[in-house]
């Protein structure tokens, strides 16, 4: 299979991949922080559209009911394909 190869050396401990990590994790909240609470998020209060569900469904087996199942005839021969390839010989 793919994933059986051979391994022959483990990789290093780096020591300095975790400073990297914290030093990258503190910018990132340094400019995230602010940002998060200057900023005027919008309060709408408005109301969620009945049936989304049905509407979606229908859609989907009407409107676009070729596109959809070609999708999924696409992703099917995409499976087989890839079991196809990871099969061992």
């Amino acid at each position: 299979m793919l994933t059986q190869g051979q391994r022959t050396a483990q990789p290093q401990n780096n020591d300095q991949v975790l400073p990297a990590a914290v030093l990258a994790l503190l910018l990132f909240a340094a400019v995230l922080v602010p940002v998060i609470f200057n900023t005027a998020w919008p309060i709408v209060a408005s109301v969620a559209p009945e049936a989304t569900t049905a509407v979606l469904g229908q859609e989907l087996m009407r409107t676009y009911a070729l596109p959809f199942e070609v999708a999924g005839a696409l992703l099917l021969v995409a499976l087989v394909g890839a079991i196809i390839v990871a099969r061992e010989r």
